[in-house]
């Protein structure tokens, strides 16, 4: 069994407390399974409604510093980090991540039922508290 496209949401943590109006950079990882590239990561500060594309860093493999294209022959055994900007942070501010990986494969918007449990990658979701008198960090 292949692990199926995660991603994760680091920071903000949900005892987090973010200024409302302020900015501040999400932060997260995304992985997936059977030799797959993570694509790209979206997230979403109104709880799936709309997305928005998060900036990916990743490694080049040896001998392809120079170039940024990726060869989509070569399997894909990593994780990546990602970050996603909010330039004011909204009130009641509800965060959603999801991954796409180079098959085609994106995180469903609800965890699929089995009897054991596993395998769940439904969008990641966190709502941080949001406050107007503390200051957020970047």
């Amino acid at each position: 069994m292949e692990l199926n496209i995660q991603g994760v949401i680091c920071r903000p943590t949900a005892d987090e407390r973010l200024c409302v109006g302020k900015p501040y950079l999400v932060r997260g990882y995304a992985l997936s399974g059977g030799g797959r590239a993570v694509d790209r990561v979206e997230i979403s500060l109104d709880d799936g409604n709309t997305w928005d594309l998060a900036s990916l860093y990743t490694m080049h493999s040896k001998g392809k510093e120079s170039s940024n294209e990726r060869d989509w022959a070569e399997k894909q055994w990593s994780w990546v980090l990602w970050s996603y900007r909010i330039d004011s942070v909204p009130p009641n501010c509800n965060i959603a991540c999801r991954a796409w990986d180079s098959g085609g494969n994106k995180q469903p918007s609800a965890a699929v039922w089995n009897y054991r449990g596993v395998m769940n990658n439904a969008v990641f979701r966190v709502q941080p508290q949001t406050t107007s008198l503390v200051h957020s960090r970047l």
